[in-house]
């Protein structure tokens, strides 16, 4: 790894800390860092680098990469670009503003996905709050999880439920685990994340005696005033009270059947999925969910504790552990000495005799992926089980469209600066306007009365607009164009602080007249982004009177239906695809300049594998209207091996272009597309 680099802490949870840290290599790459707590035994991340290929496929999880040291081990996962759900309470605290249900839906149907793949795992979530969760523009991923860290830490927030806290308080107190249930640590947990986005204050919120405005917070530092309080509630209530009028009745109530302080009164996760709350959400899943948990043994995420807390297998086997849980149920045998010495703790990482050898990833390692990952506007969750597949690839890889050409122009700005490629601030500039048109193409094709793309889900489209993902993307394609625009202005600034070097490379060149004009014709565009000229960013780059005429039309809904207004709408529209048709005209110009600028620095194999990468990706941003479409996917990317025929997705895409292993491959791709699309420049 070359030049690590920890920029800022992100947040602090019950496994460590985590940061940003940055990696400089051919380009920038982000992760998420975490500095383990010395409360966290290390033998837990074996499970999770174990499960490694079966996390990586759920989006909702964190992706463990690698371990390295820069005076500390950092453990870095895979970044990604949001805040903590902690942090949007925050902002809707401070404006006095709720969060509104549909969005406390959508995230509960991703924490119900999330949890289920961890069960599915024997892996408890145990450690998740909104202090750990990311919020990626609507999509959920869990950064802590699991048995790694003790529960009792100081400085955190304590959310555990009763039965635990009783636990923790009584260090001799004998817990009957193998009567507890212990998805309802999880199912606890799920209602104290939904409390606090209901009540925007978490459930160890209590208010102060004698001053109704002040709250007081109890962490693990405070534990036993805390368990006297919960002592004392669960004798006047049977749950935590969650009762607002801003919320639906049996949102409410779902929350209070998962906050009961008795825990065999808790809902659990196939009570979860059973009720009428959860059924009313329509979940495409929960038949499955209700049959996993239905046939759920308890016994194998327990035996799966022991194991890792030191007791062998062969001793298992002979105990009545791995019988069917419900078996044992509600059984007090006298279990013999040696066996208790062992008992299995949720509240403690491990027991203090482990004997199990450290296994501690290395930097190393070949099986993890050095390879950049792809950062779309939205990602939805889920979406190989919704019944709107075929609508989200086609928006997944329009969203890809506009990555390609972002992620080229920053590779370009990182690698290839103004003092190596003249060119560059122009070029990158190109590439940014271009993903700006993009995206701003399909946030408009989401408005269409009709599906705009030809699929078999045309009669769902209307129904699909209605979908709490579909809210999320466009609010994640707004958010992506008001960047661009930032984006874009920056770079005008540039272009203006090196606009003589610029005119006197172009003088000194001798470039033709053509190219000329439109690097000028750009330089001009500065204009768009003075403060008396700007617009809203949605329409930068549209004409004038479109725009005007657009405005006009909203603001006199009696007149719409006039036919000299449509027939100037039409006029205007007409107007907009020819300036559109002839900005990519120029687009192309300046992409061929970027291929020829690299074309001539290749003089031998060496230098043919070392610009295979970028050449590579100026061409597909060269043919970004042709080269990514499903109908020839599979020969445009045939060198991309998929199973059982599954269609190739945008992470395969860029997985392939950023793979330091295929090099070669990479160049015969080069040299076939220029042979297809370009004969006459080979």
């Amino acid at each position: 790894m070359n030049s690590p680099n920890l920029i800022i802490p992100k947040f602090q949870s019950h496994s460590g800390e985590f940061f940003l840290m940055e990696e400089s290599n051919d380009a920038s790459i982000f992760y998420f860092a975490l500095q383990l707590s010395d409360q966290y035994k290390i033998d837990y991340l074996k499970i999770e680098r174990e499960k490694k290929d079966l996390i990586q496929k759920c989006r909702s999880l964190r992706h463990f990469l690698k371990m390295i040291e820069i005076k500390n081990k950092y453990y870095l996962f895979r970044y990604i670009d949001g805040n903590t759900v902690q942090e949007k309470i925050n902002i809707n605290r401070n404006k006095n503003e709720f969060i509104d249900q549909k969005i406390i839906e959508a995230y509960l149907i991703q924490l119900l996905e999330a949890l289920f793949q961890l069960h599915q795992l024997n892996i408890l979530g145990r450690i998740f709050s909104v202090e750990n969760i990311i919020n990626n523009n609507g999509t959920l991923v869990l950064m802590d999880f699991g048995y790694g860290p003790d529960l009792k830490q100081n400085n955190m927030n304590i959310l555990a439920p009763p039965e635990i806290i009783t636990k923790l308080v009584n260090e001799n107190h004998q817990f009957p685990y193998l009567n507890y249930d212990p998805l309802k640590f999880d199912s606890w947990l799920l209602g104290a994340f939904l409390y606090h986005l209901v009540k925007l204050r978490p459930i160890n919120a209590i208010e102060k005696k004698n001053s109704s405005n002040k709250m007081e917070i109890f962490k693990y530092s405070n534990l036993i005033n805390y368990q006297n309080y919960i002592e004392e509630q669960s004798k006047i209530n049977t749950h935590i009270i969650a009762s607002t009028t801003r919320y639906n009745e049996s949102l409410i109530n779902f929350i209070h059947g998962l906050l009961t302080y008795n825990s065999q009164k808790r809902l659990s996760f196939l009570q979860i999925y059973q009720s009428d709350y959860i059924t009313k959400l329509n979940l495409p899943k929960q038949q499955q969910y209700i049959e996993f948990y239905t046939n759920f043994n308890q016994a194998e995420i327990i035996e799966n504790l022991m194991i890792c807390d030191g007791i062998s297998s062969s001793f298992l086997l002979n105990t009545y552990l791995l019988n069917d849980i419900n078996q044992i149920q509600g059984k007090q045998e006298q279990i013999d000495n040696d066996f208790k010495n062992q008992q299995i703790d949720l509240t403690k990482s491990s027991p203090q005799n482990i004997q199990v050898p450290q296994v501690t990833p290395q930097d190393q390692n070949q099986n993890f992926s050095e390879a950049k990952y792809i950062q779309l506007p939205y990602v939805a969750s889920f979406i190989e089980d919704s019944k709107y597949y075929d609508i989200w690839i086609q928006i997944n890889m329009e969203q890809f469209r506009y990555f390609i050409l972002n992620d080229t122009a920053n590779q370009i700005q990182s690698e290839y600066p103004q003092e190596n490629y003249q060119l560059s601030l122009i070029v990158q500039y190109a590439l940014k306007k271009q993903s700006y048109l993009v995206i701003q193409e399909l946030y408009l094709k989401l408005k269409s009365v009709n599906c705009p793309w030809k699929i078999n889900q045309v009669d769902n489209w209307s129904s699909f607009q209605l979908e709490n993902k579909f809210y999320f993307l466009k609010h994640s394609l707004i958010e992506t164009i008001n960047k661009l625009v930032e984006s874009l202005a920056q770079i005008q600034k540039e272009i203006s602080l090196n606009l003589e070097a610029i005119q006197k490379f172009l003088s000194e060149q001798n470039q033709n007249k053509g190219l000329n004009e439109i690097i000028y014709k750009i330089i001009k565009e500065k204009i768009y982004f003075e403060q008396d000229q700007f617009k809203d960013s949605l329409y930068l780059f549209q004409a004038e009177q479109c725009y005007n005429t657009q405005e006009n039309s909203e603001n006199n809904n009696e007149d719409c239906e006039h036919p000299q207004l449509i027939d100037s709408e039409n006029k205007n529209q007409q107007n907009n695809d020819k300036q559109q048709e002839d900005w990519f005209t120029e687009f192309k110009m300046l992409i061929n300049d970027i291929f020829q600028f690299f074309k001539n620095k290749i003089n031998d194999r060496q230098s043919q594998l070392e610009y295979s990468k970028i050449i590579l990706k100026i061409l597909y941003c060269r043919l970004i209207n042709k080269i990514f479409s499903f109908e020839n996917m599979k020969y445009n990317f045939k060198n991309i091996k998929r199973q059982d025929q599954q269609k190739i997705t945008p992470d395969d895409i860029y997985c392939y272009i950023e793979s330091k292993d295929n090099q070669i491959q990479k160049f015969n791709d080069i040299e076939e597309i220029v042979k297809k699309y370009f004969p006459k420049q080979k």
